[in-house]
């Protein structure tokens, strides 16, 4: 995973720009510093020109937006976002991916990126075999 900070770019620089493969962004405060209340985050997206809307559903709390396929899943601890996983499909124009960049550089949260080249499990020894029963 790498950790990045970005600019925000106008729609009309990247109007046809769009991700080539799935991308995963985990935007997390900085360590040592406490969550924030999802209205403030929902305020920062609609800030950046996005329509954010909270949805509790049976896996949980997600944030999903108008026009688009983005999604974030929320982590709440005692009433504070603690995490956003957001979920970018592949074709996503980028001009959607920038807007949560600048509302996350905006909140001086971090974001994690994880391509669509990289495991989720990074710690699976694929040298482990397992005996058979």
């Amino acid at each position: 995973m790498a950790r990045h900070s970005g600019s925000f770019m106008s729609e009309d620089e990247s109007q046809m720009d769009s991700t080539e493969g799935p991308v995963e962004w985990l935007v997390v405060p900085p360590t040592g510093v406490q969550g924030c209340p999802l209205e403030d985050w929902l305020a920062a997206l609609n800030a950046s020109g996005e329509k954010p809307q909270a949805k509790r559903q049976v896996e949980g709390l997600w944030i999903h937006f108008e026009g688009h396929d983005i999604v974030g899943f929320v982590s709440i601890d005692r009433g504070l976002v603690e995490a956003i996983n957001f979920e970018i499909p592949a074709g996503t124009r980028l001009a959607h991916g920038e807007r949560i960049r600048f509302a996350a550089i905006s909140m001086e949260w971090e974001i994690w990126e994880q391509g669509p080249d990289e495991d989720d499990d990074d710690d699976w020894d694929e040298d482990f075999e397992q005996d058979e029963i």
